[in-house]
């Protein structure tokens, strides 16, 4: 895996400098594949894992400088977006010059960027602003600030101690998607996506967000159907014919639903054909065999389909004992299906890069349903519209039309009654209540892009809210032995991101319909049958075969729960959880392996 680490110091500091280069020491003694990317007067940037055209240093002409990842401009020509293979020195001044704001408001991708100014001594981090799944973190070692992409990797063993922050765990107990500087260590923290950290010559720090989501979301909106569709259409494939220029044999995650099949309408269009083989993976399922749809878009874009089914009895939840250090929990399961099974399709077929159509849900507002009546009022005020909004949503949930209608009056005539936390994807079967209480209450895990978030109505601030989660999102243990190694979400993509923020939640999915905008842009790329879909598919019952396959270790971690001797979950319905008559059926099911992965993680961050 591709890693980075930089250590900034005040090197008139004596004890700083004696610091850093202990930790460069048992840093290089750990792994012999660190190399230097650059060295200055109180910087030391290394890095390991180059995988050309994918992550790379791109070292700054004329100045003091790297900037990690893949770099595209945001100007595009006739088949995508132009990649950028090097910073000329033009470029590079201008990325000084803006204390690296340049960066953001002409290129996109997936890059960190550490930069030096060579009068003040002061650096710059900045992450992009969709996290790219490189991670940014920041700890303090005697003096010495340290930025680095992996805890496990790039922080030497023995050398720092680590302490679980608490509150910030209730956060991640009650809802994941929360995500803010904090992480679950009281010595790390995070650079969030579309942040610049910097670090001043007496080693102090300041933050500054340089991508502002709320402020896009006000910005030249798109209140037209028509126009945002065609727009949808153009960015969506301009940003997936760019991932996939640099690479001629792709392997492409093939869920069967629509985000995903719009991925590969896009991958069979792009200008430099590359050859794409499709991946299917099913349970036998009512709602988590989706293979009649993949079969369809696979014909349909006329690619080869690999069908694997998940045997997710066959996965030892063991591995849980001896985690390799994070600074917050994750989702350690999930990438371990097939493991095998997908090497061998990406060895055989000598796959470059691994595509897939995840996070289409935030992107094109497949989310909460009666927030869109919420923000039509807020746009345009009581009135017929108003009215028929509330009534399909009221159609979509079951609900009442006038109960929708008059929890959107209220909400918009006392606008900070209303919190986004309030719709937390939260445990509440096994979770105390008190903590969610607690949790609710407060701004605890809030993420900094919603500090202005009463400048957008609360679909907008919701939507946002789940694409900070989306950005957060880092590659586990189990994804880094994946084949190929070079993973894309294409979705995820700076220039449609921006568009996605600019088409309000009613545009995006009028009457209470999900993704009515990206049906419509690709209504002619896509089986109608698959445009046509509402369903999504699940995994509830691999969930259950999972904790059914693995009792005694669910049993033994539950038994003696950090997370319920510490008042977080309720024992009693844990334990009702995994009772016999209850497991089968249990809606309790997902969260429990959730909580259990929390567990984990703090016996080994204990």
């Amino acid at each position: 895996m591709s890693q980075f680490t930089a250590l900034i110091w005040d090197s008139r500091n004596d004890r700083a400098t004696a610091a850093a280069g202990r930790f460069v020491q048992k840093l290089c003694a750990s792994s012999s594949e660190w190399q230097p990317t650059l060295n200055a007067s109180g910087l030391v940037i290394l890095h390991k894992g180059v995988v050309p055209g994918a992550w790379q240093p791109h070292v700054l002409q004329d100045a003091v400088g790297v900037v990690f990842g893949k770099l595209f401009s945001q100007r595009y020509d006739s088949d995508g977006y132009s990649s950028i293979g090097a910073l000329n020195r033009s470029e590079s001044a201008k990325i000084v010059c803006s204390k690296t704001r340049h960066l953001v408001d002409n290129y996109w991708g997936r890059y960190i960027a550490i930069v030096r100014d060579t009068n003040t001594q002061a650096t710059w981090i900045l992450r992009d602003p969709q996290g790219g799944k490189i991670p940014c973190m920041q700890t303090c070692y005697e003096e010495v600030q340290i930025f680095f992409s992996n805890m496990e990797e790039c922080i030497p063993q023995g050398l720092m101690r680590f302490t679980i922050n608490e509150a910030q765990l209730a956060a991640h107990v009650v809802d994941v998607s929360l995500g803010a500087h904090a992480s679950a260590l009281n010595e790390i923290s995070f650079v969030i996506p579309g942040e610049c950290v910097t670090v001043h010559r007496n080693a102090t720090t300041t933050r500054e967000q340089y991508w502002d989501p709320v402020e896009i979301a006000t910005s030249n909106v798109i209140e037209d159907i028509e126009e945002a569709a065609r727009e949808a259409r153009r960015v969506t494939q301009y940003c997936v014919w760019s991932w996939a220029r640099d690479h001629k044999r792709i392997l492409h995650h093939l869920s069967g639903g629509l985000d995903s099949a719009v991925v590969l309408s896009c991958l069979a269009s792009a200008p430099t054909k590359p050859l794409v083989i499709c991946l299917n993976t099913f349970e036998r399922s009512t709602y988590g065999d989706e293979r009649r749809f993949a079969r369809l878009a696979a014909e349909h874009a006329g690619c080869k389909l690999f069908e694997l089914e998940n045997q997710t009895s066959d996965i030892g939840l063991e591995y849980l004992r001896n985690l390799k250090r994070r600074p917050r929990p994750e989702n350690y399961q999930g990438p371990l299906e097939n493991t095998e099974a997908r090497r061998a399709i990406a060895r055989e077929w000598q796959l470059e890069a691994s595509f897939d159509g995840s996070m289409g849900d935030p992107l094109f507002y497949n989310l909460e349903p009666r927030l869109i009546a919420y923000d039509y009022l807020r746009y345009y005020g009581i009135g017929r519209g108003a009215i028929q909004s509330a009534a399909a949503v009221a159609r979509v949930t079951g609900g009442c039309a006038w109960t929708v209608l008059a929890s959107a009056v209220g909400t918009c005539l006392f606008p900070r009654l209303w919190k986004v936390q309030s719709l937390a994807g939260v445990g509440e079967r096994l979770v105390k209540p008190e903590i969610i209480e607690v949790v609710r209450r407060s701004n605890q895990g809030l993420h900094p892009w919603l500090k202005n978030r009463n400048r957008v109505p609360p679909g907008k601030q919701y939507q946002i809210k789940m694409l900070s989660f989306t950005f957060e999102y880092h590659v586990t243990d189990a994804e880094a032995d994946y084949e190929p190694d070079i993973y894309i979400q294409p979705l995820l993509s700076q220039p449609l991101v921006e568009l996605c923020l600019r088409i309000p939640t009613f545009v995006h999915s009028p009457f209470g319909v999900g993704r009515v905008t990206e049906r419509k842009a690709f209504a002619e790329s896509v089986p109608l049958e698959i445009i046509e879909r509402t369903t999504k598919g699940a995994v509830h019952e691999s969930m259950t075969e999972l904790v059914e396959s693995n009792l005694p270790v669910v049993r033994e971690f539950m038994r003696e729960s950090w997370l319920i001797n510490n008042g977080f979950l309720d024992r009693h319905k844990v334990d009702g959880v995994l009772s016999a008559e209850n497991r089968l059926h249990s809606e309790g099911i997902t969260d429990l392996l959730r909580f259990l992965e929390i567990e984990a993680w703090v016996r080994n961050a204990s």
